[in-house]
Protein backbone atom coordinates (compact mmCIF):
# COMPACT_ATOMS: atom_id res chain seq x y z
CA UNK A 1 0.00 0.00 0.00
CA UNK A 2 2.56 2.17 1.26
CA UNK A 3 4.35 1.55 -2.10
CA UNK A 4 1.20 2.27 -4.47
CA UNK A 5 0.85 5.76 -2.28
CA UNK A 6 4.73 6.70 -3.19
CA UNK A 7 4.21 5.40 -7.04
CA UNK A 8 1.11 8.05 -7.10
CA UNK A 9 2.77 10.79 -5.36
CA UNK A 10 5.73 10.74 -7.30
CA UNK A 11 3.60 10.48 -10.25
CA UNK A 12 1.53 13.59 -9.25
CA UNK A 13 4.91 14.90 -8.51
CA UNK A 14 5.71 14.63 -11.99
CA UNK A 15 2.26 16.22 -13.06
CA UNK A 16 2.85 19.46 -11.29
CA UNK A 17 6.57 20.11 -12.86
CA UNK A 18 4.95 19.50 -16.45
CA UNK A 19 2.39 21.67 -15.62
CA UNK A 20 4.77 23.97 -14.25
CA UNK A 21 7.10 23.87 -17.53
CA UNK A 22 4.45 24.44 -19.57
CA UNK A 23 3.25 27.33 -17.88
CA UNK A 24 6.66 28.78 -18.03
CA UNK A 25 7.36 27.84 -21.51
CA UNK A 26 4.17 29.89 -22.78
CA UNK A 27 5.83 33.59 -20.64
CA UNK A 28 7.69 35.43 -22.78
CA UNK A 29 10.51 37.34 -21.10
CA UNK A 30 12.15 40.30 -23.39
CA UNK A 31 14.66 42.71 -21.35
CA UNK A 32 13.61 46.42 -22.32
CA UNK A 33 16.40 48.80 -22.01
CA UNK A 34 17.21 52.31 -23.38
CA UNK A 35 18.84 55.78 -23.33
CA UNK A 36 16.73 59.07 -23.56
CA UNK A 37 18.15 61.87 -25.88
CA UNK A 38 17.99 65.87 -25.55
CA UNK A 39 14.43 65.12 -22.59
CA UNK A 40 14.37 65.57 -18.75
CA UNK A 41 11.57 62.87 -18.65
CA UNK A 42 11.75 60.67 -15.32
CA UNK A 43 9.60 57.53 -16.47
CA UNK A 44 7.65 56.37 -19.34
CA UNK A 45 4.46 54.47 -19.07
CA UNK A 46 4.02 50.81 -20.43
CA UNK A 47 0.77 49.03 -21.31
CA UNK A 48 0.08 46.37 -23.97
CA UNK A 49 -1.61 47.92 -26.93
CA UNK A 50 -5.40 46.43 -26.19
CA UNK A 51 -4.88 48.17 -22.32
CA UNK A 52 -6.00 51.08 -21.34
CA UNK A 53 -3.55 53.26 -20.57
CA UNK A 54 -4.64 54.07 -16.90
CA UNK A 55 -3.57 50.73 -16.23
CA UNK A 56 0.14 51.37 -17.33
CA UNK A 57 3.08 50.03 -15.28
CA UNK A 58 5.32 52.48 -14.55
CA UNK A 59 9.11 52.54 -15.63
CA UNK A 60 11.63 55.41 -14.10
CA UNK A 61 14.14 57.22 -16.29
CA UNK A 62 17.41 57.48 -14.55
CA UNK A 63 20.62 59.18 -15.78
CA UNK A 64 18.54 59.29 -18.82
CA UNK A 65 18.46 55.76 -19.37
CA UNK A 66 16.09 52.48 -18.38
CA UNK A 67 15.17 49.27 -17.94
CA UNK A 68 12.98 47.06 -17.30
CA UNK A 69 12.23 42.86 -17.15
CA UNK A 70 8.43 42.50 -19.95
CA UNK A 71 7.06 38.96 -19.14
CA UNK A 72 4.54 38.40 -21.52
CA UNK A 73 1.67 35.23 -21.21
CA UNK A 74 1.00 36.54 -25.33
CA UNK A 75 3.16 38.08 -28.34
CA UNK A 76 1.17 41.36 -28.85
CA UNK A 77 2.25 44.97 -29.14
CA UNK A 78 3.14 47.64 -26.33
CA UNK A 79 3.23 50.99 -25.73
CA UNK A 80 5.70 53.02 -24.07
CA UNK A 81 4.26 56.35 -23.23
CA UNK A 82 6.49 59.12 -21.79
CA UNK A 83 4.58 60.24 -18.30
CA UNK A 84 5.33 63.68 -18.64
CA UNK A 85 3.43 63.56 -22.64
CA UNK A 86 0.70 61.86 -20.75
CA UNK A 87 0.06 64.02 -17.90
CA UNK A 88 0.23 67.58 -20.50
CA UNK A 89 -3.04 65.30 -22.48
CA UNK A 90 -1.15 64.82 -25.67
CA UNK A 91 1.22 62.13 -26.17
CA UNK A 92 2.56 60.06 -28.91
CA UNK A 93 2.76 56.12 -27.74
CA UNK A 94 6.05 54.28 -29.23
CA UNK A 95 4.64 51.16 -30.17
CA UNK A 96 7.02 47.67 -29.92
CA UNK A 97 6.57 43.90 -29.79
CA UNK A 98 8.46 41.80 -27.49
CA UNK A 99 9.90 39.00 -29.77
CA UNK A 100 13.45 39.05 -28.79
CA UNK A 101 15.05 38.30 -25.27
CA UNK A 102 16.14 41.95 -25.88
CA UNK A 103 14.90 45.37 -27.71
CA UNK A 104 17.04 48.20 -27.30
CA UNK A 105 15.21 51.81 -27.90
CA UNK A 106 16.78 54.99 -28.35
CA UNK A 107 14.01 57.74 -27.68
CA UNK A 108 13.71 61.17 -28.54
CA UNK A 109 11.35 64.26 -27.45
CA UNK A 110 7.74 64.39 -29.30
CA UNK A 111 8.93 66.48 -31.87
CA UNK A 112 11.40 64.43 -33.01
CA UNK A 113 9.34 61.25 -32.44
CA UNK A 114 10.40 59.96 -36.14
CA UNK A 115 13.96 59.90 -34.91
CA UNK A 116 13.39 57.07 -32.41
CA UNK A 117 15.22 54.04 -33.06
CA UNK A 118 13.83 50.20 -31.64
CA UNK A 119 16.58 47.11 -32.28
CA UNK A 120 15.28 43.64 -31.43
CA UNK A 121 12.90 41.09 -33.05
CA UNK A 122 11.34 40.58 -36.70
CA UNK A 123 8.23 41.78 -35.41
CA UNK A 124 9.70 45.15 -34.96
CA UNK A 125 12.10 45.69 -38.11
CA UNK A 126 8.37 44.78 -39.75
CA UNK A 127 6.73 47.32 -38.14
CA UNK A 128 9.74 49.41 -38.57
CA UNK A 129 9.08 48.54 -42.60
CA UNK A 130 5.13 48.93 -42.88
CA UNK A 131 5.72 52.79 -41.27
CA UNK A 132 8.22 53.13 -43.76
CA UNK A 133 6.16 52.07 -46.66
CA UNK A 134 3.20 54.91 -45.09
CA UNK A 135 6.07 57.31 -44.99
CA UNK A 136 7.22 56.88 -48.32
CA UNK A 137 4.10 56.79 -50.43
CA UNK A 138 1.61 58.95 -47.85
CA UNK A 139 4.04 61.51 -45.97
CA UNK A 140 4.09 64.37 -48.43
CA UNK A 141 0.41 64.13 -49.64
CA UNK A 142 -0.90 64.33 -46.07
CA UNK A 143 1.78 67.66 -44.85
CA UNK A 144 0.31 69.16 -47.99
CA UNK A 145 -3.39 68.65 -46.80
CA UNK A 146 -2.20 69.97 -43.30
CA UNK A 147 -0.91 73.01 -44.74
CA UNK A 148 -4.30 73.65 -46.34
CA UNK A 149 -5.74 73.10 -43.44
CA UNK A 150 -3.07 75.78 -41.17
CA UNK A 151 -3.25 78.27 -43.77
CA UNK A 152 -7.28 78.25 -43.49
CA UNK A 153 -6.90 78.31 -40.11
CA UNK A 154 -5.38 81.01 -40.02
CA UNK A 155 -7.34 83.36 -42.09
CA UNK A 156 -10.37 82.22 -40.02
CA UNK A 157 -12.24 80.28 -43.02
CA UNK A 158 -11.81 76.49 -42.05
CA UNK A 159 -14.08 76.33 -39.00
CA UNK A 160 -17.19 78.40 -39.37
CA UNK A 161 -17.63 81.63 -37.06
CA UNK A 162 -20.37 79.73 -35.28
CA UNK A 163 -18.14 76.75 -34.20
CA UNK A 164 -15.27 78.62 -33.41
CA UNK A 165 -16.79 80.97 -31.23
CA UNK A 166 -18.59 78.07 -29.27
CA UNK A 167 -15.00 76.82 -29.11
CA UNK A 168 -14.03 79.86 -27.54
CA UNK A 169 -16.23 79.83 -24.80
CA UNK A 170 -15.76 76.64 -23.81
CA UNK A 171 -12.30 77.47 -23.62
CA UNK A 172 -12.99 80.06 -21.19
CA UNK A 173 -16.03 78.89 -19.10
CA UNK A 174 -15.46 76.81 -15.82
CA UNK A 175 -19.23 77.24 -15.00
CA UNK A 176 -20.46 73.61 -15.14
CA UNK A 177 -23.89 74.24 -16.40
CA UNK A 178 -22.64 76.44 -19.05
CA UNK A 179 -19.78 73.71 -20.03
CA UNK A 180 -22.38 71.24 -20.08
CA UNK A 181 -25.09 72.83 -22.48
CA UNK A 182 -22.04 73.97 -24.63
CA UNK A 183 -20.94 70.45 -25.06
CA UNK A 184 -24.17 69.40 -26.76
CA UNK A 185 -24.53 72.30 -29.12
CA UNK A 186 -20.65 71.32 -29.75
CA UNK A 187 -22.55 68.02 -30.91
CA UNK A 188 -25.30 69.05 -32.54
CA UNK A 189 -22.93 71.66 -34.94
CA UNK A 190 -20.60 68.63 -35.74
CA UNK A 191 -23.92 66.37 -36.68
CA UNK A 192 -25.51 68.90 -38.76
CA UNK A 193 -22.05 69.60 -40.62
CA UNK A 194 -22.28 73.23 -39.47
CA UNK A 195 -18.43 73.14 -37.82
CA UNK A 196 -16.75 73.72 -41.14
CA UNK A 197 -17.03 76.43 -44.04
CA UNK A 198 -16.83 75.48 -47.59
CA UNK A 199 -13.35 75.26 -48.04
CA UNK A 200 -12.67 73.83 -44.16
CA UNK A 201 -15.10 70.58 -45.86
CA UNK A 202 -13.09 70.35 -49.20
CA UNK A 203 -9.82 69.75 -47.08
CA UNK A 204 -11.70 67.39 -45.22
CA UNK A 205 -12.87 65.67 -48.34
CA UNK A 206 -9.57 65.53 -50.02
CA UNK A 207 -8.15 64.18 -46.12
CA UNK A 208 -10.63 61.68 -46.51
CA UNK A 209 -10.16 60.52 -50.02
CA UNK A 210 -6.41 60.28 -49.21
CA UNK A 211 -7.30 58.02 -46.19
CA UNK A 212 -8.98 55.65 -48.29
CA UNK A 213 -6.78 55.08 -50.53
CA UNK A 214 -3.69 54.50 -47.97
CA UNK A 215 -6.63 52.13 -46.17
CA UNK A 216 -6.90 49.99 -49.42
CA UNK A 217 -2.85 49.95 -49.37
CA UNK A 218 -2.85 48.93 -45.90
CA UNK A 219 -5.52 45.84 -46.10
CA UNK A 220 -4.14 44.81 -49.25
CA UNK A 221 -0.37 44.47 -47.37
CA UNK A 222 -2.15 42.75 -44.40
CA UNK A 223 -4.22 40.60 -46.72
CA UNK A 224 -0.54 39.55 -48.17
CA UNK A 225 1.43 39.52 -44.79
CA UNK A 226 -0.55 38.01 -42.10
CA UNK A 227 1.53 38.52 -39.01
CA UNK A 228 1.19 39.71 -35.42
CA UNK A 229 2.07 42.81 -36.70
CA UNK A 230 -0.86 42.74 -39.49
CA UNK A 231 -3.12 42.20 -36.68
CA UNK A 232 -2.19 44.78 -34.40
CA UNK A 233 -2.74 47.44 -37.55
CA UNK A 234 -6.53 45.69 -38.08
CA UNK A 235 -6.58 46.27 -34.05
CA UNK A 236 -5.61 50.08 -34.35
CA UNK A 237 -7.99 51.06 -36.99
CA UNK A 238 -10.86 49.56 -35.40
CA UNK A 239 -10.40 51.10 -31.75
CA UNK A 240 -9.43 54.41 -33.54
CA UNK A 241 -11.03 54.88 -36.61
CA UNK A 242 -13.22 52.13 -37.66
CA UNK A 243 -16.61 53.05 -36.15
CA UNK A 244 -17.21 56.61 -37.83
CA UNK A 245 -15.44 54.92 -41.48
CA UNK A 246 -18.09 52.41 -43.12
CA UNK A 247 -15.40 52.01 -45.92
CA UNK A 248 -12.84 51.07 -43.43
CA UNK A 249 -15.29 48.62 -41.69
CA UNK A 250 -16.09 46.58 -44.41
CA UNK A 251 -11.98 45.90 -45.29
CA UNK A 252 -11.33 45.19 -41.86
CA UNK A 253 -14.78 42.48 -42.23
CA UNK A 254 -13.01 41.18 -45.42
CA UNK A 255 -9.27 40.85 -43.69
CA UNK A 256 -10.51 39.68 -40.14
CA UNK A 257 -11.55 35.73 -40.78
CA UNK A 258 -8.43 34.87 -42.19
CA UNK A 259 -6.20 36.70 -39.13
CA UNK A 260 -8.59 34.94 -36.83
CA UNK A 261 -8.18 31.51 -38.16
CA UNK A 262 -4.20 32.12 -38.31
CA UNK A 263 -4.43 33.24 -34.89
CA UNK A 264 -7.27 31.54 -32.80
CA UNK A 265 -5.89 32.27 -29.51
CA UNK A 266 -4.84 35.88 -29.62
CA UNK A 267 -6.11 38.54 -27.69
CA UNK A 268 -6.92 40.44 -31.05
CA UNK A 269 -9.19 37.79 -32.30
CA UNK A 270 -11.86 37.97 -29.53
CA UNK A 271 -11.38 41.87 -29.10
CA UNK A 272 -11.36 42.71 -32.78
CA UNK A 273 -14.49 40.64 -33.14
CA UNK A 274 -16.18 41.85 -30.41
CA UNK A 275 -15.93 45.58 -31.47
CA UNK A 276 -16.01 44.69 -35.48
CA UNK A 277 -19.67 42.83 -34.68
CA UNK A 278 -20.53 46.29 -31.98
CA UNK A 279 -19.97 48.39 -34.85
CA UNK A 280 -21.74 46.58 -37.34
CA UNK A 281 -25.12 45.44 -35.30
CA UNK A 282 -25.29 49.19 -33.47
CA UNK A 283 -27.10 51.21 -35.92
CA UNK A 284 -30.55 51.74 -36.04
CA UNK A 285 -33.49 48.96 -37.01
CA UNK A 286 -30.94 46.11 -35.26
CA UNK A 287 -31.56 44.65 -31.43
CA UNK A 288 -29.41 45.97 -28.69
CA UNK A 289 -26.66 44.01 -27.48
CA UNK A 290 -27.59 42.58 -24.28
CA UNK A 291 -25.15 42.14 -20.88
CA UNK A 292 -25.09 41.92 -17.46
CA UNK A 293 -23.60 44.99 -15.10
CA UNK A 294 -23.86 45.45 -11.04
CA UNK A 295 -25.07 48.53 -9.31
CA UNK A 296 -23.24 50.54 -6.83
CA UNK A 297 -24.77 48.17 -4.28
CA UNK A 298 -23.69 44.76 -5.77
CA UNK A 299 -26.89 43.92 -7.61
CA UNK A 300 -26.63 42.41 -11.17
CA UNK A 301 -29.42 42.92 -13.61
CA UNK A 302 -29.51 42.14 -17.19
CA UNK A 303 -29.87 45.17 -19.83
CA UNK A 304 -33.00 42.49 -21.71
CA UNK A 305 -35.02 42.35 -18.14
CA UNK A 306 -34.69 46.05 -17.44
CA UNK A 307 -36.34 47.25 -20.89
CA UNK A 308 -38.53 45.17 -21.03
CA UNK A 309 -42.24 46.21 -22.72
CA UNK A 310 -40.74 50.45 -22.32
CA UNK A 311 -39.22 52.83 -24.56
CA UNK A 312 -35.69 52.79 -23.49
CA UNK A 313 -32.26 55.06 -23.41
CA UNK A 314 -29.44 53.25 -22.82
CA UNK A 315 -27.21 55.82 -21.63
CA UNK A 316 -23.24 55.00 -21.99
CA UNK A 317 -21.17 57.53 -20.06
CA UNK A 318 -18.57 57.82 -17.37
CA UNK A 319 -17.45 60.20 -14.56
CA UNK A 320 -14.47 61.58 -16.74
CA UNK A 321 -16.65 61.78 -19.79
CA UNK A 322 -17.71 65.94 -19.85
CA UNK A 323 -19.88 65.67 -23.11
CA UNK A 324 -21.33 62.50 -21.66
CA UNK A 325 -22.63 63.82 -18.85
CA UNK A 326 -23.83 67.37 -20.54
CA UNK A 327 -25.89 64.44 -23.02
CA UNK A 328 -27.20 62.58 -19.95
CA UNK A 329 -28.56 66.18 -18.16
CA UNK A 330 -30.01 67.22 -21.80
CA UNK A 331 -32.34 64.20 -21.13
CA UNK A 332 -33.49 65.08 -17.41
CA UNK A 333 -36.76 67.18 -18.73
CA UNK A 334 -37.83 64.50 -20.99
CA UNK A 335 -37.32 61.71 -18.78
CA UNK A 336 -39.54 63.96 -15.80
CA UNK A 337 -42.14 64.26 -18.51
CA UNK A 338 -42.27 61.06 -20.17
CA UNK A 339 -41.54 58.29 -17.09
CA UNK A 340 -45.15 57.45 -16.14
CA UNK A 341 -46.19 56.98 -20.03
CA UNK A 342 -43.87 53.82 -20.46
CA UNK A 343 -40.50 55.43 -21.07
CA UNK A 344 -36.57 54.93 -18.47
CA UNK A 345 -33.82 55.26 -18.96
CA UNK A 346 -30.93 53.28 -18.09
CA UNK A 347 -27.27 54.55 -17.26
CA UNK A 348 -24.27 52.70 -17.43
CA UNK A 349 -21.08 54.30 -16.06
CA UNK A 350 -17.54 53.20 -17.65
CA UNK A 351 -14.79 53.31 -14.32
CA UNK A 352 -11.82 52.46 -13.62
CA UNK A 353 -10.08 51.23 -10.72
CA UNK A 354 -13.03 52.38 -8.00
CA UNK A 355 -16.19 53.63 -7.86
CA UNK A 356 -15.54 56.89 -5.86
CA UNK A 357 -15.92 59.42 -8.40
CA UNK A 358 -19.25 57.37 -9.79
CA UNK A 359 -20.78 57.43 -6.11
CA UNK A 360 -19.42 61.39 -5.68
CA UNK A 361 -21.22 62.19 -9.36
CA UNK A 362 -24.45 59.81 -9.28
CA UNK A 363 -24.93 62.00 -5.34
CA UNK A 364 -24.35 65.40 -7.54
CA UNK A 365 -26.47 64.93 -10.28
CA UNK A 366 -29.26 62.85 -8.76
CA UNK A 367 -29.58 61.03 -11.93
CA UNK A 368 -33.66 59.22 -11.00
CA UNK A 369 -32.74 56.32 -12.91
CA UNK A 370 -31.21 53.04 -12.56
CA UNK A 371 -27.62 53.21 -12.65
CA UNK A 372 -24.74 50.57 -13.50
CA UNK A 373 -21.57 50.67 -13.51
CA UNK A 374 -18.56 48.86 -15.47
CA UNK A 375 -15.46 48.39 -13.51
CA UNK A 376 -12.05 48.14 -15.47
CA UNK A 377 -14.25 47.40 -18.79
CA UNK A 378 -14.67 43.23 -16.69
CA UNK A 379 -18.13 43.03 -18.54
CA UNK A 380 -16.47 43.63 -22.19
CA UNK A 381 -19.24 46.10 -22.35
CA UNK A 382 -17.65 49.03 -24.36
CA UNK A 383 -16.21 46.46 -26.45
CA UNK A 384 -19.46 44.50 -27.93
CA UNK A 385 -21.25 47.58 -28.76
CA UNK A 386 -17.61 48.93 -30.85
CA UNK A 387 -17.25 51.95 -28.74
CA UNK A 388 -13.67 50.76 -26.76
CA UNK A 389 -12.32 54.45 -27.47
CA UNK A 390 -15.21 56.08 -26.83
CA UNK A 391 -16.43 58.30 -23.86
CA UNK A 392 -19.91 56.86 -24.41
CA UNK A 393 -23.21 56.43 -26.39
CA UNK A 394 -26.81 56.76 -26.06
CA UNK A 395 -29.02 54.54 -27.83
CA UNK A 396 -32.68 54.75 -28.04
CA UNK A 397 -35.00 51.38 -28.67
CA UNK A 398 -38.22 50.42 -29.22
CA UNK A 399 -40.42 48.56 -26.90
CA UNK A 400 -39.06 45.26 -28.59
CA UNK A 401 -35.45 46.26 -27.99
CA UNK A 402 -34.90 47.56 -31.54
CA UNK A 403 -32.59 50.14 -31.46
CA UNK A 404 -34.37 53.59 -32.96
CA UNK A 405 -31.74 56.05 -33.09
CA UNK A 406 -28.18 55.98 -31.95
CA UNK A 407 -26.72 59.12 -30.28
CA UNK A 408 -30.33 61.08 -30.30
CA UNK A 409 -30.53 64.79 -28.66
CA UNK A 410 -33.31 65.31 -26.20
CA UNK A 411 -35.41 67.00 -29.04
CA UNK A 412 -35.12 63.46 -30.99
CA UNK A 413 -36.30 61.36 -28.33
CA UNK A 414 -39.33 63.71 -27.27
CA UNK A 415 -40.11 64.01 -30.83
CA UNK A 416 -40.31 60.18 -31.29
CA UNK A 417 -41.87 59.65 -27.54
CA UNK A 418 -44.87 61.88 -28.37
CA UNK A 419 -45.52 59.99 -31.54
CA UNK A 420 -44.79 56.33 -29.74
CA UNK A 421 -46.42 56.82 -26.52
Amino acid sequence: MAKKYNTLRILFILLLLCVQFASNAAIIRCTLKGSIANRKSKALLLVKATDNIRNSLRIPIRNNHFEYMLEAKELEAYRLVFEDEYQAGAYDPIIFFPDESEVVFTLYPQPEFARNVIRGGKLNTEYKQYSGLYASEYASRIREIAARQRALIEKNDFFTEEYTQLKLALGKTRDVNLRTNLFVSEKVLEKAGRDLTDNGKLVRADAERLADEWNNLKYDYIRKTPSIVSYYLVYDDIYFRAKDNSKLAALIKIAYPDLAAAFPTSRYTIKIGNELAGILKVRKGEFFIDFNAPTLSGEIYSLSDLIKERVTLVDFWGTWCAPCIAATRSMLPVYSEFKNKGFTIIGIAREFKSTRALQSKLKQEKYPWINLVELDDRNHIWNKYGISREGGMMLLLDKSGKIIAVDPNAETVRKVLMESL
